[in-house]
């Protein structure tokens, strides 16, 4: 059945601010880039309310930019929907960021099913597989710091979240925002955080413990859970058993104030 227009026209806007589309309305589709197609192709799906999304490989021909642009509003479009989501890909960090459960299918069989790091790190793939690294992203708000200093303190996670120091540029207290980290680029210990943070040059120290570990070749993917967030750690194999790393094992998460990139988002 058709929507009443005031009905429809609320829905239309609603999606398009979602989809951060508001700008495109006006123009023809042969004069959008591939991302914007996309993201208006996720409007118009999602205008009549769908019971379920599927998803084939939808990032596959964007640029980086564009593939987390569209990941970032997919998530954020299942949260605010309530809308069940069937994700197919073949990358790894896609699945990892999108699935709360994997299935592994081999010769159109459901090969395995669970955790998606679970079921990776027993999925005998390839070194090749592994080679885009995994990247954590988390919701964030900023919070007030001095005007003379040159970095920003962002919350992230929610109010029980923990705050983390990015490069200050013109971001304005009480925006929101999204930040992202390669799990590659976080580094482990396993001292106390006000000990570490005193003596090392990385300005981001967020205490946390192991949830699991993850093997698969000569790397681990170590998942770390600090308050309401959880974060994956990339490391070699060798440092699993150096610092005798486990689940269960409380560690800190250390990395640079730089090595986090903003990205502007709705509240």
């Amino acid at each position: 059945d058709r929507l009443p227009r005031a009905e429809a026209d609320a829905r239309v806007s609603e999606l398009a601010r979602s989809c951060e589309v508001e700008h495109l309305l006006a123009r023809r589709i042969e004069t959008l880039s591939g991302g914007e197609r996309q993201r208006v192709g996720l409007a118009r799906t999602l205008a009549p309310r769908p019971r379920l999304l599927l998803c084939d490989e939808p990032v596959s021909a964007l640029d980086p930019a564009g593939r987390f642009t569209l990941l970032e509003c997919l998530k954020t479009l299942q949260t605010a929907e309530g809308l069940p989501l069937i994700y197919v890909t073949h990358g790894i960090a896609e699945a990892v960021a999108m699935g709360d459960r994997l299935l592994l299918i081999r010769d159109g069989r459901i090969a395995a099913q669970g955790p998606p790091l679970e079921v990776l790190g027993q999925a005998d793939l390839p070194a090749a597989a592994w080679e885009d690294s995994i990247v954590n992203s988390f919701r964030g708000e900023v919070l007030p710091s001095a005007s003379e200093a040159k970095e920003c303190r962002v919350r992230i996670g929610g109010s029980d979240g923990p705050i983390v120091f990015v490069p200050r540029a013109d971001h304005q207290v009480e925006t929101h925002c999204t930040l992202t980290i390669r799990a590659d680029e976080i580094l482990l210990a396993r001292l106390d955080a006000g000990v570490v943070s005193q003596q090392l040059s990385a300005r981001n120290v967020v205490a946390g413990r192991i949830e699991s570990i993850i093997l698969h070749d000569d790397e681990a993917e170590i998942s770390v859970v600090a308050g309401p967030t959880r974060w994956i750690a990339s490391v070699m194999l060798s440092t699993v058993d150096r610092l005798h790393l486990a689940a269960g094992i409380d560690v800190v998460l250390v990395f640079k104030a730089r090595s986090l990139v903003w990205h502007p988002s709705e509240p």
